[in-house]
């Protein structure tokens, strides 16, 4: 688009794909990354009996999470640990049993992806939360436990990767976002 006279209506823009490294060490990026992998290959592997489609879904939901920052993906782990903790306390109490559960995971249905839709600014906010973030959060609600004895070794692994997490963040080491600085 021009300007009457011939000037164009908006500056010149130049898109590149940055690399970047993570940094490295015993608590560092790579090895969050490469932990959060594992544990999804884990779920995956897992899931994928139960709920095929759901566990792809889920996996992809964590590795854009991982993708996105370091903060994102430590939010996301402590969001999963809750869920963890309620599906513990009502197995525990009474109020869930293992079937309930097991079927809970093979009816977990993905609605569109709101991202395939619109951009992040046309996203309608719900209780200070993008609408792709409820909906992912949703996909996150299911689980691939069929015992108690499951659902505690999940929640130990996920423990272990907040705390990760949350080490991680603590250093203030964000290589993505140094990168772009950089740039």
């Amino acid at each position: 688009m021009v300007y009457p006279d011939g000037s164009p209506l908006y500056p010149k823009r130049i898109s590149d794909t940055l690399g970047y490294n993570l940094s490295q060490g015993e608590v560092s990026e790579q090895k969050l990354y490469d932990e959060t992998t594992d544990y999804l290959r884990y779920v995956y592997n897992k899931a994928k009996i139960l709920n095929r489609e759901a566990a792809r879904l889920a996996m992809s939901v964590f590795q854009r999470r991982l993708a996105s920052s370091t903060y994102a993906l430590l939010r996301s782990f402590e969001r999963r640990i809750e869920k963890l903790n309620r599906l513990i306390e009502d197995i525990q109490d009474g109020k869930m049993t293992l079937e309930q559960l097991v079927t809970r995971q093979q009816r977990l249905r993905w609605e569109d992806d709101v991202l395939d839709k619109k951009t992040a600014d046309d996203e309608i906010s719900e209780d200070d939360r993008e609408e792709n973030e409820t909906a992912e959060d949703k996909l996150l609600q299911g689980v691939v436990a069929t015992s108690l004895a499951d659902l505690l070794a999940e929640k130990e692994q996920v423990r272990r990767l907040l705390d990760l997490a949350k080490h991680v963040h603590d250093t203030g080491q964000e290589s993505k976002f140094e990168n772009f600085r950089k740039s």
